[in-house]
């Protein structure tokens, strides 16, 4: 933030600052919110990768691609960072979350599980499935709905 600041007029109030972003950039955007709440008061996350695990993705040399849990089907350690949420204090954001319905499981059943997570520590979440997959047009297309969701005018 120091090196954006200094180049451009980025707000100091975490209140008027987003993060945001789609499928693993979902999961970076809510990791980032979590993380640093002093930067970012508000958090978009549009298909967020959150069946994600620390462990997940790293490729060993005697791995197969069968053997990583993305082509798998879920395992016992997905969902890292909903446990994160669970754990840690409930930190002050405001959140917007969208998920497709054609997406399959393994994106609509760990974003159902990070929403059902953030209203039960309170977290002021907007939740949407949409007709559709993951692709940029749907995100491109919900965007404006999702910061104003977040940073609406009545909070200027």
């Amino acid at each position: 933030m120091p090196f954006v600041r200094a180049r451009h007029a980025v707000a100091r109030a975490p209140e008027r600052n987003v993060v945001a972003g789609s499928s693993f950039g979902g999961l970076a955007a809510m990791f980032t919110g979590l993380s640093h709440p002093e930067l970012f008061g508000n958090v978009v996350s549009q298909s967020g990768s959150f069946w994600w695990h620390p462990a997940c993705c790293g490729k060993e040399e005697d791995e197969t691609d069968e053997d990583r849990p993305l082509n798998a089907g879920p395992d016992a350690d997905m969902g890292w960072l909903i446990e994160q949420y669970a754990l840690r204090p409930k930190a002050p954001l405001n959140i917007f979350m969208n998920v497709g319905r054609w997406e399959g499981s393994l994106m609509l059943i760990p974003n159902r599980m990070m929403h059902h997570v953030l209203r039960a520590k309170g977290y002021d979440v907007a939740y949407r499935e949409y007709t559709g997959g993951h692709d940029i047009v749907q995100w491109r297309a919900t965007l404006p709905g999702a910061l104003e969701a977040t940073i609406g005018q009545s909070r200027e």
